[in-house]
């Protein structure tokens, strides 16, 4: 649970306890002006305790399923999105090795050997990142410009750190690639 949803949790916690104050302050006034209130007004209290704790944990409990629900439509939208996006996608790693690409990805560049392009990208990315880890400064936009079989393609992208469970082997990073075809914006510019 994130710190926001703990403290929104917490907030509707803290007024049910402060009404439960309210309630006991004005209960043990009503027994010190009359004793034979005692006995009710402490069955009445330990009712309302315990029906209070037994609805919070309610609220709490569905709070979280519904915040958990939420969370996973939002992940699943995210890669339905990444899916079926129009525009090709590749995840690659710095090490140039090809995680994932979208279906239009591998309908753009079906006959094509996209690695001559690729490879000379990440490895200069790499360079950049290698050059920019010590100072923990990361340059995480990427913008690059290709001509690929008589296309022109803006390749925008992001840079993310990635955990490789082998310790051995140096930081990875992972490179989320966009392919946009801007072809036809230069044709219309260059007339």
């Amino acid at each position: 649970m994130s710190s926001f949803n703990g403290k929104f949790i917490k907030k509707i916690i803290s007024k049910a306890k402060i009404h439960l104050l309210v309630i006991a302050i004005l209960s043990i006034i009503l027994c010190i002006y009359d004793l034979k209130w005692i006995m009710p007004t402490l069955i009445l209290m330990v009712s309302l305790i315990i029906y209070t704790n037994l609805d919070e944990n309610k609220k709490v409990n569905e709070i979280e399923n519904h915040l958990e629900e939420l969370t996973t439509d939002v992940n699943s939208a995210t890669k339905n999105n990444l899916i079926n996006s129009p525009i090709p996608l590749v995840l690659i790693e710095t090490d140039g090795n090809i995680l994932w690409k979208s279906k239009s990805f591998i309908t753009e560049f079906n006959n094509t050997d996209i690695n001559t392009y690729l490879i000379p990208v990440v490895k200069e990315i790499k360079l950049d990142i290698e050059k920019n880890d010590d100072s923990k400064k990361i340059f995480k936009d990427i913008t690059k410009q290709f001509n690929i079989n008589g296309k022109i393609y803006k390749i925008r992208g992001e840079i993310s750190k990635i955990k490789k469970r082998d310790k051995r082997r140096k930081k990875e990073h992972l490179l989320t690639l966009y392919f946009i075809d801007e072809t036809k914006y230069n044709e219309l510019f260059d007339t």
